[in-house]
């Protein structure tokens, strides 16, 4: 397919896009027989995104009241694919959220032709 424009230079150019921080992480096992595991933050990649809230009718209707009312919905770049993938925390405005994982353990990104969609939920302090 043809593009014309870049979905993202125009929001750069009317300010719409936010600095979020992802931030990817390793899990290392620490006992072998009962199996805990210790999260470990690598540094933080600072990336450009189209982040907005999460409407209480895309809760009810798009995502079948699964996932909480204050969460956000990041778009981003398709380059920043497997940097979203392995991140485990996602801080946007100060306010610390994590990535949204579904019932198969797979994780809701949402790829199109020019962009990504991610679902990011506030993580429980």
């Amino acid at each position: 397919m043809d593009i014309r424009f870049n979905i993202f230079d125009v929001l750069r150019d009317e300010g719409k896009l936010q600095k979020v921080l992802v931030y990817p992480s390793h899990s290392t096992e620490n006992d072998p027989t009962e199996h805990t595991k210790t999260e470990n933050y690598m540094n933080p990649i600072p990336i450009e995104a189209y982040v907005r809230q999460v409407s209480p009718e895309s809760v009810k209707w798009t995502y079948y009241g699964n996932i909480p009312v204050d969460s956000l919905v990041i778009m981003a770049e398709r380059r920043w694919y497997e940097t979203l993938k392995a991140a485990k925390k996602i801080i946007v405005d100060e306010i610390e959220y994590q990535t949204l994982w579904d019932d198969q353990k797979g994780f809701n990104i949402l790829k199109r032709e020019n962009y990504l969609i991610c679902v990011v939920v506030r993580k429980n302090v």
